[in-house]
């Protein structure tokens, strides 16, 4: 069993409140569950305006099918949103 980390840092740039951004990172995180069947939550700055950093969590039999998961996972959240990827990184347990 292998368990797979991603942390995704994200810049919102049109958010104007904090309500803004939570309407995005709620909607972000609810459509990443539902599509990818993963755990996800919000980990650091979430009480800065245009900045998050998310936490998702998958597990898997299989390395090679969570680092799939993991990039379907980024390159989704590139296309779906109006967001600035600042970094990213995985790791796996």
């Amino acid at each position: 069993m292998t368990i797979g980390v991603l942390t995704i840092e994200i810049l919102i740039p049109n958010s104007q409140s904090l309500k803004d951004k939570r309407h995005v990172i709620q909607s972000m995180i609810q459509k990443m569950k539902n599509q990818f069947n993963v755990a996800v939550a919000e980990v650091e700055s979430q009480d800065l305006l245009q900045r998050s950093t998310l936490a998702v969590v998958s597990v898997n039999s299989s390395q090679p099918e969570l680092n799939r998961t993991m990039d379907y996972v980024v390159n989704w959240v590139e296309k779906e949103y109006d967001i600035e990827m600042i970094r990213f990184g995985v790791e796996y347990r």
